[in-house]
C-alpha cells in the first residue's frame, strides 16, 4: 500500500473529527444512534475503495479530485446524522475542511524548514513498510498531531459561542461562495505544487506561507458569517424592546393623565372643604404635599419627554435620587415616540441603578441637560458611581458576569443614536460617569 494510499485515510479521520466537534452541539436526527456508525462505514468504505492505481505517477487533478470527493462524503454523512439544512452542512464541512488544510500546511513548512518529514511523501506512490517503523516517524506524526490538535482547539476556542448556540448561525450565500473559492484554489494549487519537480525548500516554504494565509482567510470569512448573525440577533432583539417600550408610553401616559386628572379634582375637594373649616390646615398641607408629589407633570415641550421624566422624577423620589433637568425638547418631533421612550428611558434607568449603589446621599446625583445649539441637538446625562469602569468600543464592559445583556440599554442607546445620524461619547472620570449624545435635525424639520 502506498504512502497516499494512507494519507487519505489519515486525511478522512482528521476531517470526520473537525467535522464532529463542530457539529456536535447541532440538533441530531431521530435514530441518529444508528445513522452515526453508518455514515462512518459507508465513508471509510468509499475511501478505502478509492481506486489508486500502483505504478501510477498522480496529477494534480487527481488528487484534488480525490480530495473533494472525499469532502463531498463527509458532507453527507453530517446531513445524514444532524438535522441542519444543507447550507449550515457545508458552512460547517467548509469550516472542518479548513482546519485539516491549514493543520496540514503549517506542519509541511515546518518539515521543510526543519528537514523531517514532507507532504512529496504522504503524496506519493511509494510501497510503505510498516515494519520500518522507527523514532523519526513517531516525531513525524506527533508533530503532526500536535499541530491539528492546535489548530482545531484554537478554532473551536473562537466559534464556541456561536457552535454552541447554533441557531446564531444564520449563512450567507455569497459569503459562503467565497469561503468555498478560496478553498478550492488553495487545495488544488497544493496539489500541484507536490508534483513540480526540482522544488527548492525556500519554494515550498514561501508557498506554505501562501496555503497558510488562504486558509486563515476562509476561517476569517465562517467566523464573520458567525458573528454577523449574532449581530443580525442584538439588533432583532432591541428593535423588539423598543416596539416594547412604545406600548409601555402608551400606557403610562394614559396612567399618568389619568393620575393628574384625579390628583387635580382631589384638590378642588381638599380646597372646598378647607374653606368651610373642617380640615386641620396643617393635615391639609401634608395631603397637599403627598397630591404634588404625584401631580408633578414635566413640561419640556415633547410629550413623549414629559411622560418619561414625569415617571422617572417619580422613582428618583422614591429612590432618594436628585434629578435635575434643564430641558428644551421642543425639536425632537422627528425621532420616533417608542425611540425616544427608549432613549431616555435606558439613559435614565442606567444613571439610576448606578446612583442607588453609592453609600454617600449626596452623591446619589443624575443630571440631564438637553438644549439644541443650531441644528444640533445636545443631551449630556452624568452621575456618580462606584468602582472602575472600563470601555471597550466605546461602551462600558460589564461588572456582572455576563457582557451579553449588561449594558443592553446602552447598547439600545447607541443603536437609536446612530439610526438617526448621531453620535454617542462616554466617559467614566474622577468617579462620574458621563454620556453625551449630538444629533443632526434634518433640515425637512428644521
Amino acid at each position: 500500500m502506498t504512502s497516499l494510499w494512507w494519507y487519505k485515510l489519515l486525511f478522512v479521520t482528521e476531517l470526520i473529527i473537525a467535522e464532529t466537534a463542530i457539529t456536535f452541539h447541532f440538533e441530531r436526527r431521530k435514530l441518529w444512534g444508528l445513522r452515526l456508525p453508518a455514515a462512518l462505514a459507508v465513508i471509510y468504505l468509499f475511501v478505502i475503495f478509492f481506486p489508486l492505481p500502483e505504478g501510477v505517477a498522480y496529477s494534480g487533478w487527481y488528487l484534488s479530485l480525490m480530495f473533494m470527493l472525499i469532502f463531498a462524503v463527509t458532507l453527507c454523512g453530517v446531513l445524514f446524522v444532524f438535522r441542519i439544512t444543507v447550507a449550515n452542512g457545508v458552512f460547517c464541512a467548509i469550516t472542518a475542511y479548513t482546519i485539516q488544510h491549514l493543520s496540514f500546511e503549517i506542519y509541511t513548512i515546518f518539515s521543510t524548514a526543519f528537514s523531517f518529514g514532507s507532504r512529496d511523501d504522504m503524496y506519493g506512490n511509494a510501497m510503505v513498510d510498516l515494519s520500518s517503523f522507527n523514532s523519526g516517524l513517531a516525531v513525524v506524526i506527533l508533530v503532526y498531531v500536535d499541530i491539528f490538535i492546535l489548530i482545531g482547539g484554537i478554532t473551536y476556542y473562537l466559534m464556541r459561542k456561536y457552535l454552541r448556540d447554533n441557531t446564531k448561525i444564520k449563512v450567507n450565500g455569497t459569503m459562503l461562495l467565497y469561503s468555498a473559492l478560496i478553498l478550492l484554489v488553495d487545495v488544488v494549487l497544493n496539489a500541484f505544487v507536490v508534483y513540480i519537480p526540482e522544488k527548492h525548500n525556500a519554494y515550498e516554504i514561501i508557498i506554505g506561507i501562501f496555503n497558510v494565509l488562504c486558509c486563515l482567510l476562509v476561517l476569517y470569512i465562517q467566523m464573520s458569517v458567525v458573528k454577523r448573525r449574532d449581530i443580525e440577533k442584538e439588533m432583532e432583539d432591541m428593535k423588539a424592546t423598543i416596539s416594547q417600550m412604545h406600548k409601555q408610553y402608551v400606557l403610562r401616559k394614559e396612567s399618568i393623565d389619568v393620575i393628574n386628572r384625579k390628583c387635580h379634582d382631589l384638590r378642588y375637594q381638599m380646597s372646598r372643604f378647607a374653606a368651610t373649616g373642617r380640615v386641620d390646615m396643617e393635615e391639609f398641607r401634608k395631603i397637599e404635599e403627598a397630591i404634588n408629589i404625584y401631580d408633578s407633570t414635566v413640561k419640556t415641550g415633547n410629550e413623549v419627554l414629559d411622560v418619561i421624566l414625569t415617571e422617572k422624577t417619580l422613582l428618583c423620589r422614591e429612590n432618594g435620587v436628585q434629578l435635575t433637568c434643564m430641558a428644551d425638547c421642543s425639536r425632537f418631533n422627528f425621532i420616533h415616540e417608542g425611540e425616544l421612550y427608549a432613549l431616555f428611558g435606558n439613559l435614565i434607568d442606567n444613571a439610576v441603578e448606578a446612583a442607588l449603589s453609592i453609600d454617600e446621599v449626596e452623591k446619589r446625583y443624575i443630571g440631564l441637560n438637553i438644549h439644541a445649539v443650531g441644528d444640533i441637538i445636545s443631551i449630556v446625562i452624568e452621575n456618580y458611581y462606584n468602582g472602575e469602569i472600563e470601555l471597550s468600543g466605546g461602551l462600558p464592559k460589564t461588572s456582572k458576569g455576563d457582557e451579553n445583556y449588561h449594558g443592553y440599554g446602552l447598547k439600545s442607546v447607541d443603536m437609536i443614536v446612530k439610526q438617526y445620524a448621531g453620535n454617542l461619547t462616554i466617559t467614566a472620570n474622577d468617579g462620574i460617569f458621563r454620556v453625551t449624545i449630538l444629533i443632526p435635525i434634518p433640515k425637512s424639520t428644521a
